[in-house]
């Protein structure tokens, strides 16, 4: 048997481990400040311990360590101390542990609970930089950040992403602004935020770019202030047309040029998210450019004088718009262009140049002189419509009924919307609506007689009507009066002189075209069928003046009618052969009559107008333009000057005009 005798001089010391030994005192000083952890080693080890402090629980479990609090290297004396001044929300029970850290493990303590009273609030001192663009990287200094998780960053009212953080320190990146300006800084951490007002969010500067001229594919190099540091949160303009970012610093923005179908001098606009810088100078994108018109103000056919750089070399290679419509060019060189100018109204228009697949529009418009200018201030309200009818009471305007066709309208009639609304026009009052008339119907046709007018006949559906009614303009009423004699017509014409109503031919049933001509008397509600030319007509134009009516059928044979003896006589004919459901009406002792179908075609449109003047019987071509192309329009005339409203035009089957125009014959050059 072995005995081991130890002498009673001898002191008996515990094997020293190689980590530390460590325990965790009880929290102290707890208050709305915050809470003092206190640790102590009790045995050192024998590796040296790197680095040590205290781990923060949140007993709840929804975050497993909310805070960290380090001290590098080993402790100065066996007891250490760590004031948590962040993390800590009121009224949550906390457990804390001491930790040492070796460089080669990590040992911890036993844990100790405490219920918090809260910490102090976040505190900024400063912000760096504290002028910054989108996308920058932005050092926040203060006080009692903490380091979990739920700490918020917002700049205005964006939330911030943080990608770097200490008690004292926050590295953020600034979000998208779209504003510029003063930004509060707001901070928040477990219910607990602070608001920093020192940081700016500012507008991009371009100083200058290189290089200063080029075509598609140039690279371009800008240079400035406060363009985002992130290339995809840049947008760069040069001309119409957005090019591509590919590296920015901040400072200096590169691009490729994208292509443009426009060419010229533009400035560059540098776009961060929505707030904009537009250089000083300019770019020019190589292609033609337009320098000067001569003269800038001209008439239908005036020839003007385009100069300028790289313009095609012969008429071939260039193409000349005025206004949207195509001039005929009568010489070209690359630096000058002469051209007709197009038939346009009373207007201002683009001029633009196109050689191959660039183009450019000069600076200045071009003012083109025309009898015809657009109603700007009182445009038509209502649906477009073709078919309708109109008459006129005193010196107010009416329309009523007509008939929208579908595109399918040459296949099928069930894509169609016929009207009933009337509707009033004065230069004093503008637009205003009136009685519906009393049924949806189209080509109809129409009188006035005194404060009354007189609407009836044309198509219901399909089907050809003679009825007719009386539109009392002092009432705002309809009532129906005698229908006109046959059983029905459509396209037919109407007038009234001294008194009494006219109307007639058109086509009646089984598609014959009506020679029929019939006298109204509206105090015996009756009509009486009086001669008319023996040749039958739809679709007629008609007018009167000096107490004679004038229709022209076919679009050629003017004739005049005289109520007195119901005499019919012919005059010289309508000179725009061959047009039919055009527009007429009457201008101090003159008729201008025009626009229609030809009778060849579908889509063949006239714009030409004419005046006729009864005392010599003779035409004379007066301006139009060719936006005037269109059949089944309204007309009328009020204080000296002509008006167009309606119609329906190209493209095929039929476009419904909503445009409302004004002819003023004192400007007929």
């Amino acid at each position: 048997m072995l005995f081991l005798m130890l002498g009673c001089e001898d002191s008996f010391e515990p094997k020293m481990q190689d980590y530390p030994i460590i325990e965790t005192h009880e929290v102290t000083d707890i208050s709305s400040t915050g809470a003092l952890f206190t640790g102590e080693i009790l045995q050192n080890g024998k590796l040296e311990i790197v680095e040590h402090g205290f781990l923060l629980s949140d007993l709840k479990g929804s975050v497993p360590v909310v805070n960290a609090l380090r001290i590098k290297g080993r402790p100065a004396s066996p007891l250490f101390a760590l004031r948590c001044e962040a993390d800590l929300m009121k009224d949550v029970t906390y457990s804390v542990r001491a930790y040492a850290k070796t460089s080669k493990d990590s040992v911890f303590s036993n844990a100790v609970k405490f219920v918090s009273s809260g910490t102090l609030a976040p505190s900024v001192s400063a912000v760096i930089p504290a002028q910054v663009s989108d996308g920058d990287t932005v050092v926040i200094q203060g006080e009692h950040f903490g380091t979990n998780s739920s700490v918020v960053v917002e700049v205005g009212t964006e939330k911030a992403t943080i990608v770097g953080r200490s008690a004292t320190q926050l590295t953020i990146v600034i979000p998208v602004n779209p504003t510029s300006g003063p930004k509060p800084l707001k901070i928040s951490s477990l219910g607990q935020s602070t608001t920093y007002n020192g940081l700016t969010v500012m507008l991009p500067v371009i100083e200058s770019f290189t290089p200063v001229s080029g075509p598609a594919g140039t690279i371009i190099e800008i240079k400035g202030k406060y363009f985002s540091k992130n290339p995809q949160y840049n947008k760069v303009t040069v001309g119409p047309a957005e090019s591509y970012v590919y590296g920015s610093t901040g400072d200096v923005l590169t691009l490729y040029l994208e292509f443009s179908k426009s060419s010229g001098y533009f400035p560059v606009e540098v776009d961060v998210n929505g707030k904009k810088a537009t250089s000083n100078t300019t770019f020019f994108i190589n292609g033609p450019f337009i320098t000067s018109v001569s003269p800038l103000v001209a008439k239908y056919k005036d020839v003007i004088t385009i100069s300028g750089q790289d313009f095609g070399f012969n008429v071939d290679e260039n193409s000349v718009t005025i206004g949207g419509l195509k001039a005929n060019i009568i010489s070209a060189t690359p630096q000058q262009i002469t051209v007709e100018v197009p038939n346009l109204p009373e207007t201002y228009s683009d001029i633009t140049i196109k050689v191959g697949p660039k183009e450019t529009t000069h600076t200045e418009k071009l003012f083109t002189k025309s009898p015809w200018s657009a109603v700007q201030n009182t445009p038509y309200p209502a649906a477009g419509r073709g078919a309708a009818v109109s008459f006129m009471i005193g010196d107010r305007f009416f329309l009523t009924s007509g008939r929208m066709h579908s595109h399918e309208m040459y296949i099928t009639y069930m894509n169609m919307e016929d009207y009933k609304d009337t509707w009033e026009f004065s230069l004093q009052n503008g637009w205003q609506r009136r009685a519906d008339f009393p049924d949806n119907r189209y080509l109809a046709m129409a009188f006035s007689i005194g404060n009354k007018a007189y609407v009836g006949a044309g198509v219901i559906g399909e089907s050809l009507q003679s009825d007719f009614y009386e539109y009392n303009s002092s009432t705002d009423s309809w009532r129906k009066v005698s229908s006109m004699p046959g059983t029905g017509r459509a396209a037919g014409i109407a007038f009234s002189i001294n008194g009494k109503g006219y109307g007639g031919f058109g086509k009646v049933a089984g598609g014959i075209k009506s020679s029929q001509f019939f006298e109204y008397d509206p105090a015996a509600d009756t009509w009486t069928q009086i001669p008319g030319p023996a040749k039958g007509a739809e679709l007629l134009y008609s007018f009167v003046l000096n107490d004679k009516g004038y229709i022209v059928i076919d679009g050629k044979e003017l004739w005049e009618f005289n109520p007195v003896g119901y005499v019919w006589t012919r005059k010289s004919d309508f000179p725009d052969t061959g047009t039919y459901s055009g527009l007429a009406f009457t201008i101090n002792g003159k008729a201008y009559a025009g626009t229609g179908l030809y009778l060849n075609g579908y889509t063949n449109y006239s714009s030409k107008m004419f005046a006729y003047d009864p005392a010599t019987d003779q035409w004379t071509e007066v301006p139009g333009f060719d936006a005037l192309q269109r059949n089944q329009a309204l007309a009328f005339s009020m204080q000296g000057k002509g008006y167009v409203v309606t119609g329906i035009s190209n493209p095929w089957p039929y476009y419904h005009l909503t445009d409302f125009w004004q002819f003023d014959p004192d400007k007929i050059d």
